[in-house]
């Protein structure tokens, strides 16, 4: 199952890709939210090979997950994969400058069951695809917005 969004962000490519790469940012916003997340790589920065494993609830059930950077492109491209129990996926963000202030921001998630369970799961998702896609791009557009904001806010403050 794919899901595909776009956001354009009024900021620089730089500030945006610096945000999207604020892993530890990442990792307390998951811990707010009630997901146990720690990181299980050595490695020191954002770099290929970075990997989390998380733990939260959905569906009344824990699941647990490993999630691998295992595209880095600085400025341009990220893509994360995940495996679980049931299910494998692959999240990728794509930055394209649009001019020296704007920025192009796509997202695209697949996910693959690994075994009857997740498939019945995804077959389920599918009949809700529509809002399901809905809600995948109000978030990226939401998140877009945060990212636009933060870098408006910094710039009156004199940063």
């Amino acid at each position: 199952m794919n899901f595909v969004s776009r956001a354009d962000v009024e900021a620089p490519i730089d500030y945006v890709f610096e945000s999207l790469s604020d892993f530890s940012g990442f990792e307390k916003a998951a811990l707010r939210r009630g997901a146990e997340v720690l990181r299980v790589d050595r490695l020191g920065k954002p770099a290929r090979g970075a990997q989390w494993q998380a733990l939260f609830t959905m569906r009344q059930k824990p699941r647990k997950v490993l999630i691998t950077l295992e595209g880095y492109e600085p400025h341009t491209a990220m893509r994360f994969d995940g495996e679980s129990k049931n299910m494998q996926g692959v999240l990728t963000i794509d930055l394209l400058e649009l001019s020296a202030h704007y920025t192009r921001v796509q997202v695209k998630m697949d996910l693959h069951p690994t075994n009857l369970t997740a498939r019945i799961m995804l077959q389920s998702m599918r009949l809700a695809k529509a809002r399901l896609t809905e809600r995948f791009k109000a978030r990226t557009e939401t998140f877009a917005r945060n990212i636009q904001d933060r870098y408006h806010s910094g710039m009156s403050a004199g940063i």
